[in-house]
């Protein structure tokens, strides 16, 4: 076992090598540059240890977690952005390997040529070198010896080819391919001085090879072909050098099958919604299973299958998610049935981890496919939120009393009882839930961002209405909103505030936290969740301003926009004030200072 921390210099070190020097001054010397390595290298873990210490020694427990968090969620990111970059670029390198597959064929041919045109060359030469002086009843012997060879050769290669053409016809494929090889060895056999007779014997054989092969084909074509005929003539193919066509067979093969137990499926009557999706994820992602396990088990030895495998496992995940989104996706859109096209695609994703046991990280490039279709259910659902509570909000009073039958939720050590909601923010509250219920799946989909988004919007989109149900000053009172009733009493106004105020400070940051508890992993980050309360806040700052603002006007300005206050108002003071004394406000006197 090498020593750690000493490089690969000194330990592939040969005192051989080293020319001039005693064996023991070699080996003193080596010895020297091992003690050296070893400091070093101790030295480097001390220097080490002594940066984690300053860094982390003073670091809490929790620290420590999030920074595993943080760690685990850089190292998935940065797999999902290899996978994506590696899918991106398999078409150029389909492109590429087909090009250099043409490439290889062309340079075959031309070292064949190459060869050819040697042999004649070497065979002129060593024509000039021959020696003539040789007796001509030699030369005789010699050539009626070549004859007879070649004769017993003839008939020979004549009894294989008899022999391949039955056993091609009887389909006996194994010793086929036992045959063609003995005739490849007794080509090789025969002298070349008879370039004819080898030429002409090399068709007759190149012609039985094309039939075996069409032969083979015609097996991986037949319906009818069970699994092991069809991997047998794969395999038979391979061995007579067609690996490319028989990859591309094979993946015909488990298309053909694919589609048409998918065509199956369409003719159930029963199957829709939740159990379409499951059936048809069944059927396609265990067909996908099959053809890699297949794959990897057949063309192990060859490198250059899985470029071609993985293209048409990605056209079929395109295909599979394009018939999720028409027969289940598209009705929920529609209808803005979050919980069913959730629950979809949360079916779709489980399947696809399964493949990730056989190297196939699917999992980003179906929720990449899947993701418009969730975004306009999630929508359609905003929508119908927002929708009825603009209707309850016409209706609403804006007298808050306890929600009845609703419980309130944890939120400091105990249970909050005295959070008075008007109507329409008691429905509100509801909708809300059943929202976050129905969308925490969303999490794990990369998709928690979105979801608080939303709801953040809505909130807004609800302050908007509280805004317009505060009176505009006197001045302004024609333009008060007539779908909302109006906050007249002060009562009435802080009713408004505390609606607001309750959903941007307790119950949305509750939904989030309980949200964040029942996900798996760290969907959304502590930044992103802070810069979304802040956004909730700006809703209660914006109902504040508003409030605020009327309220000035009103008191500055009477029913007819003019001042309540002016110069005059300050001359007509009581006579008993001494006028010497009176000073300008605070705040008028800071601002004059600016």
């Amino acid at each position: 076992m090498d020593a750690p921390g000493i490089s690969p210099r000194l330990r592939g070190l040969n005192p051989s090598l080293v020319n001039g020097t005693h064996p023991d001054d070699r080996h003193h010397s080596e010895t020297e540059l091992l003690i050296n390595e070893l400091r070093s290298s101790k030295l480097k873990r001390t220097e080490g240890r002594v940066f984690l210490d300053s860094k982390y020694v003073t670091t809490t427990e929790k620290g420590l977690r999030n920074l595993c968090m943080e760690l685990t969620s850089l190292k998935k990111k940065s797999i999902e952005e290899m996978c994506q970059q590696v899918y991106a670029n398999y078409g150029a390198f389909i492109r590429t390997s087909q090009e250099l597959s043409e490439l290889e064929g062309e340079i075959v041919d031309m070292r064949t040529l190459l060869s050819k045109q040697a042999s004649l060359v070497h065979g002129v030469v060593d024509a000039v070198q021959l020696d003539f002086i040789f007796n001509e009843l030699d030369i005789a012997s010699e050539s009626s010896q070549l004859l007879e060879d070649n004769q017993t050769l003839s008939q020979d290669f004549q009894l294989i080819i008899e022999n391949l053409d039955v056993l091609i016809a009887e389909r006996r494929f194994d010793e086929a391919l036992c045959a063609l090889s003995d005739g490849e060895d007794l080509i090789l056999g025969m002298s070349e001085d008879d370039e004819t007779f080898i030429t002409h014997s090399q068709t007759l054989l190149s012609k039985r090879k094309i039939n075996l092969i069409h032969q083979l084909i015609d097996v991986v074509e037949q319906p009818s072909a069970s699994r092991h005929e069809v991997h047998t003539a794969i395999l038979n193919l391979c061995k007579l050098g067609d690996s490319v066509h028989a990859h591309s067979l094979l993946l015909n093969v488990y298309k053909q099958k694919l589609h048409s137990n998918i065509q199956g499926l369409h003719t159930l009557p029963s199957c829709y919604g939740g159990t379409y999706t499951y059936t048809l994820s069944q059927c396609v992602f265990s067909a996908l299973s099959q053809a890699t396990k297949d794959f990897q088990r057949l063309f192990s030895e060859e490198g250059n299958y899985a470029s071609g495998l993985i293209l048409w496992v990605s056209d079929e995940l395109a295909a599979y998610a394009s018939l999720v989104e028409k027969h289940v996706l598209q009705a929920a859109s529609a209808t803005g049935c979050l919980h069913a096209a959730v629950e979809c695609v949360q079916t779709a994703l489980n399947y696809c981890s399964l493949l990730e046991d056989d190297g196939l990280v699917l999992r980003p490039t179906l929720l990449k496919l899947l993701q418009p279709s969730v975004e306009k259910t999630l929508n359609a659902r905003v929508l119908h939120i927002k929708d009825s509570i603009a209707a309850i909000a016409s209706v609403d009073g804006w007298e808050a009393s306890l929600p009845s039958g609703l419980v309130n939720q944890q939120s400091t050590g105990g249970y909050l009882t005295d959070i008075k909601l008007s109507k329409s923010a008691q429905m509100f509250q509801k909708m809300l839930q059943d929202f976050f219920e129905d969308a925490v799946p969303l999490s794990n989909m990369q998709l928690g961002g979105l979801l608080l988004d939303n709801c953040s919007y809505l909130l807004e989109y609800y302050t908007d209405i509280l805004s317009k149900a505060i009176p505009k000053p006197r001045f302004e009172a024609s333009s008060n909103s007539k779908d909302t009733v109006l906050a007249e009493t002060e009562h009435q106004q802080l009713c408004l505030w505390s609606n607001v105020s309750a959903f941007a400070e307790v119950i949305l940051p509750r939904e989030e936290a309980r949200k964040r508890a029942q996900t798996t992993g760290t969907s959304v980050r502590g930044i992103e969740s802070r810069e979304w309360k802040r956004k909730l806040q700006r809703s209660v700052d914006s109902l504040r301003n508003t409030y605020c603002r009327n309220q000035v006007l009103d008191l500055f300005f009477n029913e007819e926009g003019l001042p309540n206050f002016t110069a005059d108002t300050y001359l007509l003071l009581e006579d008993d004030i001494d006028m010497s004394q009176a000073m300008p406000s605070p705040l008028f006197q800071v601002q004059r200072c600016k």
